[in-house]
């Protein structure tokens, strides 16, 4: 989805651009920026299972704190008749999940830009992939794939 928007020829974000005056942009085919929007596409598609997440923890919490806290006078914000929480259960582990996945990003490089222009896109797994599937170095795409694992690991 995210190629065709942001496409230099037919993207809609390029014809968004151009309404404004602002000249195409080659998002995904520009070395500088193709990193970018790789990270925001994924960053997009992270964010549901966050909130996701987080509706639930905010689910869990007891009726009875929140209308304590309402009796207390909480704020958020400076206003009042507000509540102040902390998902203290669910920051942690967020972090750990979207760290795991950030460190396994394979599908929207490969899908968008094949590692490149220029390599500007290329992460530790689809270089593992290209060492294995393209360049037939399994004894290296190996060992790339262990130091992966114990960096997931850690």
């Amino acid at each position: 989805m995210f190629s065709w928007l942001l496409d230099p020829y037919f993207g809609i974000v390029n014809l968004v651009l151009n309404k404004l005056g602002v000249a195409s942009q080659a998002f995904f085919q520009n070395p500088g920026q193709a990193l970018y929007c790789i990270v925001l596409v994924t960053v997009w598609g992270c964010s549901a299972f966050a909130v996701v997440i987080y509706l639930a923890a905010l689910q869990g919490i007891p009726r009875e704190l929140l209308e304590a806290a309402e009796i207390d006078g909480s704020t958020v914000g400076g206003r009042s008749g507000g509540y102040s929480f902390r998902c203290s259960a669910d920051h942690p582990f967020l972090v750990v999940w979207l760290t795991i996945n950030s460190l396994q990003l394979f599908d929207e490089i490969y899908v968008i830009t094949r590692g490149g222009p220029l390599a500007s896109t290329t992460v530790v797994v689809y270089y593992l992939f290209q060492q294995a599937f393209a360049f037939f170095q399994a004894g290296y795409a190996t060992a790339i794939a262990y130091v992966v694992f114990l960096a997931i690991l850690a």
